[in-house]
């Protein structure tokens, strides 16, 4: 894991055991236009702690690259997400409560902002099954930021060294706030 601390608090996963997996009951799922990019990696997530005012907006979000015929997409999502030891070591805010899985209405604004900016993969199957979400402070907006961003992180490579990721999510990052 690699931490930063450039608009908020961010914390990177790329090819490491993920914090918050979860199974979801529900799925969602489709097909991405295919192309020639295959992503190096096979998983990623990023946490993200966005402070503004006095609030602060959270989010952690995942997903698995698997092998596949076809470029598709499956995100999993829960009715009622569940609490876990890990979250005690997030980068939420104090004053929110976290909890493990992705509710429908952030799932479908991860879905949307995947199946629009996924493109030129090919052969791949990107299967988000990682998320963490607090009470108060996630919005789907900015879950469809973290989606922007885990694109961004696709396209680096798992030996890749701190200063690029940091400039590949810098450049996912200044992307994200400048369409608000």
């Amino acid at each position: 894991m690699i931490e930063f601390s450039y608009r908020g608090r961010l914390r990177v996963w790329i090819d490491e055991t993920l914090p918050c997996c979860f199974e979801g009951e529900n799925t969602l799922n489709g097909q991405l236009a295919p192309g020639d990019f295959e992503p190096s990696v096979s998983k990623i997530a990023v946490e993200w702690k966005l402070p503004h005012g006095g609030m602060s907006s959270y989010g952690l979000l995942g997903l698995h690259v698997l092998s596949s015929d076809a470029s598709e997409i499956s995100l999993k999502y829960v009715s009622e997400a569940q609490s876990s030891p890990y979250l005690d070591a997030m980068v939420k805010p104090p004053s929110d409560e976290a909890s493990i899985g992705l509710p429908k209405e952030f799932s479908e604004a991860v879905f949307s902002i995947l199946a629009k900016k996924a493109v030129n993969l090919r052969g791949v199957r990107l299967v988000v099954d990682v998320a963490a979400s607090g009470s108060v402070g996630s919005s789907a907006a900015h879950f469809e930021n973290l989606a922007t961003i885990l694109l961004k992180l696709l396209q680096v490579s798992p030996d890749v060294d701190r200063i690029e990721v940091e400039r590949v999510l810098g450049e996912g990052i200044d992307e994200v706030l400048s369409i608000r």
